[in-house]
Order: structure tokens, then sequence, then C-alpha cells
């Protein structure tokens, strides 16, 4: 990981969404992805405890206790029955919502508030190294578009936090984002630009804009 390479993100204060040239509305927040199967949301108490640490580490404040919150999601998928979804739960700004994974799109608005310390309270701020596909291999090894599993990415963000680093996110030689490697957060520049994928190279998990 080459230092000149770099990047430091500050959690500076950003209270409201913003919208750029290109008419493109940017927030920060938090996300997770899990499996609705059978009547059950696959690993929904694992994914429940990531995303309430990504709101702890952002400042934002879930209105739910986590069993309370636990149920509210069961309840609103129990309609759904036997069918396979793939649904997102995400927190951003002032709203934490649920998204299933098909046309039309189903959300349900639960209620999370930003803390008036928002990102002033956060520990301290992101430090983000830039790789190349050929660089990430040996920690990597699996197209890029594929996405890595809970186990690896955890593996993954111990090497980095050794290093005093909170995430990686693997780049193009000319610069376009492939993935990122841990965390499931949105993050801006302490110069105000955010970090989002290119819209050529695909989803990025965890750096990405909110629409």
């Amino acid at each position: 990981m080459s230092d000149s390479r770099q990047i430091l993100l500050t959690l500076d204060d950003h209270p409201a969404p913003h919208t750029d040239a290109l008419g493109w509305q940017w927030a920060y927040g938090c996300f997770e992805t899990f499996c609705w199967s059978d009547g059950t949301a696959i690993g929904l108490e694992k994914h429940l405890d990531r995303l309430l640490l990504g709101c702890r580490e952002l400042s934002l404040e879930c209105l739910l206790e986590k069993r309370d919150l636990e149920k509210r999601l069961k309840a609103a998928l129990d309609p759904f029955g036997e069918k396979r979804l793939r649904v997102r739960l995400e927190a951003v700004l002032d709203d934490l919502g649920l998204m299933r994974g098909d046309d039309p799109p189903f959300r349900m608005r639960i209620g999370v508030r930003a803390r008036e310390t928002r990102f002033a309270s956060a520990q301290s701020p992101f430090s983000i190294t830039l790789l190349t596909e050929k660089e990430s291999a040996p920690f990597f090894p699996m197209p890029s578009y594929k996405p890595l599993a809970y186990g690896a990415r955890l593996r993954m963000r111990n090497r980095l936090l050794r290093q005093q680093l909170t995430e990686a996110i693997v780049v193009t030689e000319d610069l376009r984002v492939v993935s990122g490697l841990t965390s499931n957060l949105f993050v801006r520049t302490s110069e105000g630009v955010w970090l989002s994928p290119n819209l050529e190279s695909g989803c990025l998990p965890g750096v990405t804009r909110a629409l």
C-alpha cells in the first residue's frame, strides 16, 4: 500500500443532502443488504448489529431499539411469504429505509435522526488507500465484480486496521473505481468532494452516491 496515494477523509458536519451541477443528490449514511427467503430474513441480527454500529460511527441515532426494529422489519416483509428477495436496509441522514430489490420499489420508513454533533463526534478520520487490481490480487483473489464474503471482508478489515487504515478502494490503472473492500459507509472528503463509483464501473459497496 503506497503512502503516496493514501487519502485522509475527515467526517465533517454536513447537515443536508447536496445536489451537484449534474443534478445528483449526495448524502451520507450506511447500509446493509440481506436476503429474505422462505419467510426468513437471513442473518438479520448480524446485519442489524453492523448497521447500528455504522450509525453510531456516523453519529446517526436510530429511534427504535434493535428488537423493535427487527420486529418492524419482519412485519413489513411477512406479506411476501416464501418469495425470495434481496433487501437493502439503509440509514441516510434523517431516514432509515427498507428497499426491496425489485420493481416497484418498496420502502418502509422507520425513523433515524442525526445528532446535533453529527460527524463532529466521530472518533477519528477515515484513512483510505487506493489499490490497483494488480496490487490487490494477493488478498482480493477473485474477479473484481464479485462481492467478497463477510468473513473475507472481516479479515481484510482487520488487516487494514493493523496498518491504521479504514478502507481500501480497488481502482483500475486509469483510476476508475472497481470496488471497496470492507465498509458500508458513505464518505465525503474534507474538501467537500464525495467519493463515488464511476458510472461505467458498476456499484461500489461502501462508497457510493445516494439518489
